[in-house]
């Protein structure tokens, strides 16, 4: 299961632009003349640049790693499938070959096991082109809200960076205005404040993965619900062809065959075997938050 940390992501820049708040205030020592006071915020605000260009780094990091895992994560999913349905080929593959073995001098029978097999593979290729088509818009569509997401994340947390750069530019001016240190510090805390409030309304502003997820599950649900029935659908009619070309044999022989209609459901217990494996692997990434 994925999980997206989106939210720890957040909270840690918010606690971030906590400390960043706390800094440029030690620049007012009490004591501390216009001059000082000046000086030492020069000091502090080169400091704030390198830390915000650090979790800048940081940030753009542990997105390109989650990315990374969910991609990955997508992958091994996507190597399971496959294993999964090369196995059902293979025992499908064999079933139909058992079967054709048992009218090895049958031409009339073999064809209409030859049919039928045709019908049959034409189902499974069919379905599992519209599980692939539904599993790829499903991880497409979670890749898109978790890109969007980060945009919006980056964009508030580059507001607020520009935020706390201005209030330390305006502080540096009042500073070189001559206004009291304790005047500078008062409006710096209070456009500070204001920052970090913006960033936490931003950040709850930004849609969550979750509605995007629920939305993207139920399509995919949808699409494979309709796909599963059409292939039953299928495979349903390639039996009845079966029988009932099986059954015409056996009025022209003017015999009983015994063991015709095993043969029919034998084939509906391996396909629906195969059914419910496809149906595994696309219940995945059910809990992402």
């Amino acid at each position: 299961m994925i999980t997206i940390h989106l939210r720890k992501i957040v909270a840690f820049f918010i606690g971030f632009a906590m400390v960043v708040s706390l800094l440029p205030l030690l620049a007012f020592a009490e004591g501390d003349g216009p001059s000082g006071a000046c000086d030492r915020l020069v000091q502090i605000s080169s400091k704030i640049d390198e830390r915000m260009a650090e979790r800048d780094a940081k940030l753009a990091e542990r997105q390109a790693e989650r990315e990374q895992k969910i991609n990955d994560r997508f992958t091994k999913r996507e190597e399971r499938m496959l294993e999964k349905r090369e196995e059902q080929d293979e025992r499908r593959n064999e079933h139909f070959a058992e079967l054709a073995d048992r009218f090895d001098s049958d031409d009339s029978r073999k064809q209409a096991i030859l049919n039928f097999q045709i019908a049959v593979n034409d189902a499974v290729i069919a379905r599992r082109v519209v599980f692939d088509e539904a599993n790829l818009i499903f991880q497409g569509g979670i890749l898109a809200a978790i890109l969007d997401r980060d945009a919006a994340l980056n964009d508030a947390v580059s507001a607020h960076r520009s935020a706390i750069s201005a209030a330390i530019a305006d502080a540096l001016a009042a500073c070189e205005n001559g206004d009291s240190p304790q005047e500078v510090r008062e409006t710096l805390r209070a456009s500070i404040e204001q920052a970090k409030d913006e960033l936490r309304q931003a950040q709850e502003a930004i849609p969550s993965i979750k509605d995007s997820l629920a939305s993207l599950k139920e399509e995919r649900k949808a699409a494979i619900s309709e796909a599963t029935q059409i292939f039953h659908d299928a495979l349903e009619a390639a039996k009845t062809e079966l029988r009932t070309a099986f059954d015409a044999i056996k009025a022209e022989e003017g015999d009983d065959e015994e063991g015709d209609d095993e043969e029919g459901d034998d084939d509906d217990d391996e396909e629906d075997n195969d059914d419910d494996e496809e149906g595994d692997d696309d219940e995945d990434d059910d809990d992402q938050d």
